[in-house]
């Protein structure tokens, strides 16, 4: 039944009436992906959010907590190219198509799904507990809204992520500003979520790092409290340059990178608190690349 239903999905969504069936939809590579099962699977992945972009050519999902899996339409594999031994329950609602995503048995408790596919018992019954989360197709054609589009059609996708449903399709959103993200990224932190993924729009899917997808965890962001001035110059000669922070732990630094023209004038007060936006730390725990952004002032 998914053979049939896949092959009209795809063909509705990915071929114009003009087009012929030279090559597959699906190529070839998807079962070569499934037999180097002795090596790591090559997988997308994505960067570090830590550059200003425009947040309306994303999508945004929660970043689950799970053990990453890829179907490649008959079998489970692992990440490390490592067969996963799934119970049949979980493996008849997937269809015959390669899929990418994560087996999830809710926030904060990756811990218990390694350690259920290390078992690499099927008839465990923790596997009643476990849901299969997807984001993407790969070797599909499209950009990821057209993949995406693919996946609600191939599968359930619910708007809250929840264990409910064994397979689903993870939701993407749309949020209109850098204010609505962080609000959401605190709501998902809030309850015990890893952080967010942005998927942009128009990204093809691809083998390896994508710089157009993007990460954003806790790590990646520091409060910081306002100790002083650095003076620009240049363009911003009788203005603020950078703005110099200190964290709660006691580190110093500079955040420059972010600041309209309207704080380089009127910068925040001495004593105020603000958020910066980084890539990580140093080997002195200071901020890698960190950058001003406006919503943090009222976080």
């Amino acid at each position: 039944m998914y053979s049939l239903t896949t092959s009209l999905i795809f063909s509705s969504l990915f071929i114009n009436n003009t087009d012929t069936l030279a090559e597959p939809l699906v190529t070839n590579q998807s079962q070569n992906v499934a037999l180097k099962s002795a090596d790591q699977l090559t997988l997308m992945h994505g960067v570090k959010f830590h550059n200003t972009i425009d947040i309306s050519q994303y999508y945004v999902s929660e970043k689950l907590d799970g053990v990453r899996a890829y179907w490649d339409g008959k079998l489970l594999w692992s990440r490390q190219g490592i067969l996963i031994q799934a119970p049949h329950s979980l493996t008849s609602e997937l269809p015959a198509v390669p899929l990418d995503g994560e087996l999830w048995l809710g926030r904060g408790r990756f811990e218990e799904v390694a350690a259920l596919i290390q078992r690499n018992d099927p008839t465990h019954p923790a596997w009643d507990q476990i849901s299969f989360a997807v984001f993407d197709v790969p070797y599909l054609t499209g950009a990821f809204t057209d993949r995406y589009a693919a996946l609600k059609h191939l599968l359930l996708s619910p708007t809250t992520t929840s264990l409910v449903n064994p397979v689903f399709a993870i939701h993407q959103f749309n949020v209109a500003s850098e204010t609505e993200l962080f609000e959401m990224f605190d709501a998902v932190v809030a309850q015990g979520g890893e952080g967010l993924i942005l998927h942009k729009k128009s990204n093809t899917y691809q083998f390896g790092r994508a710089e157009n997808v993007l990460k954003l965890k806790p790590e990646n962001i520091t409060r910081a409290k306002v100790i002083g001035y650095k003076p620009g110059n240049g363009k911003y000669q009788g203005m603020v340059g950078s703005i110099k922070v200190i964290t709660p732990s006691g580190t110093e630094f500079y955040v420059g990178s972010g600041l309209t023209d309207a704080m380089r004038l009127n910068p925040p007060a001495i004593n105020s608190s603000l958020c910066v936006l980084h890539t990580g730390f140093t080997s002195k725990n200071i901020p890698r690349f960190p950058r001003y952004t406006q919503f943090c002032n009222s976080r």
